[in-house]
């Protein structure tokens, strides 16, 4: 399924949901061949509404201001709220940079509890959410220029390709099925496509 980010024509396949780190639920504005995070303080992400197993390989086509980072989330649960909103706690973000592309595995904690990532040097919390570093891979970016990520689900690993270059790294607590999104933060994002394959 290939869908791009003109208006109209991507709203139907979406969710907007939001991470429980920030209490923000912001709204990607839309562009004549984009859709943008509308304030670069934003943290703003949609989802496919359906599922993915592994196999799964999703990509899009996004560009960034200095300081953008567009990135795809790979959440194990969307849970709506009261107010209907969707959010999501335990997941892993692959993300676009100036400097290459980063991957973090973030995860609930429990109120008072001292986890693991409470360790020194270890990952750090923000909002109940353990921030765990997994891997920098440095090769310069260009702000301003449109780049391809594409990531495919390999059981517990990730296969990762930024336009040519590619990585891999293990992911053992990667979910058997993940929801797939994308969200723009950091800088002002641009996302102008998005394929996915089953």
């Amino acid at each position: 399924m290939e869908i791009r980010f003109t208006e109209g024509n991507w709203e139907r396949y979406f969710d907007y949901a939001y991470t429980r780190r920030f209490p923000d639920t912001p709204k990607f504005r839309q562009e004549p061949d984009c859709i943008v995070n509308a304030d670069k303080r934003d943290f703003t992400s949609i989802f496919l509404k359906e599922p993915y197993t592994a196999g799964a390989k999703i990509s899009f086509t996004a560009s960034f201001d200095a300081y953008g980072a567009p990135l795809l989330v790979i959440a194990k649960d969307l849970i709506r709220d009261e107010k209907g909103e969707l959010w999501y706690g335990d997941y892993q973000e692959v993300v676009l940079w100036e400097n290459g592309v980063n991957v973090w595995d973030l995860w609930e904690v429990a109120p008072g509890s001292q986890p693991e990532c409470y360790e020194k040097g270890g990952p750090r919390v923000q909002n109940g959410i353990c921030i765990d570093w997994l891997l920098s891979d440095t090769h310069p970016l260009e702000a301003g220029k449109r780049h391809r990520l594409t990531v495919e689900l390999d059981r517990r690993r990730l296969k990762i390709w930024v336009n040519e270059h590619y990585v891999m790294l293990r992911v053992p607590n990667l979910p058997e099925k993940a929801y797939l999104g994308i969200t723009g933060c950091e800088g002002i994002n641009r996302f102008y496509d998005l394929t996915v394959d089953p």
